[in-house]
């Protein structure tokens, strides 16, 4: 809400588990309101993951975190494939996908979206980048042009660097 207030655009939080300190999950900070916003649970063998979907009208963003285990992010693309069948709108996915470029996962997941963003740009840890993974996806069947894909030299703000995308579609 921070964040938010300083910006002037709409902050989203989709909770995902109860920490001590209080609530843990996403966020996604936007120029819009969505028409519609969805926080759908995602497994998570260590702990409960989540999905967020914004509608809006003429395109879906989607943001999520994945499980640090493989069964669970298998699980996870399956969940998000299900919930894409509901729309017939471009539509975006950003997050910290917690996989690696080669791995299963990603060959799954490519088989309803076009990666996006740059997988031999490294994202984590931040205060050393040597993975990948941190990925932007755009649904198959749209056409996407990416203008410009930076990821953002900055350690301090979390332990993933933070990755910028233009894109049209």
């Amino acid at each position: 809400a921070e964040l938010g207030g300083l910006t002037g655009m709409h902050p989203i939080f989709a909770p995902a588990i109860e920490r001590s300190e209080g609530l843990y999950g996403i966020a996604a900070l936007v120029k819009e309101k969505p028409l519609a916003i969805r926080n759908i649970q995602l497994p998570g063998e260590e702990e409960l993951r989540t999905f967020l979907v914004l509608e809006y009208e003429d395109y879906i963003l989607c943001n999520t975190h994945f499980s640090l285990r493989k069964p669970s992010r298998l699980e996870s693309i399956e969940i998000i494939r299900n919930t894409l069948k509901e729309y017939d709108k471009p539509a975006i996915i950003t997050g910290d996908f917690n996989m690696r470029p080669s791995s299963e996962e990603c060959q799954k997941m490519s088989e309803d979206w076009t990666l996006l963003s740059d997988s031999t740009k490294v994202t984590f840890p931040s205060d050393n980048p040597r993975v990948t993974l941190d990925y932007i996806w755009g649904h198959k069947g749209h056409e996407y042009e990416v203008l410009e894909y930076v990821v953002v030299d900055e350690p301090m703000a979390s332990d993933h660097l933070p990755i910028y995308m233009d894109v049209i579609f």
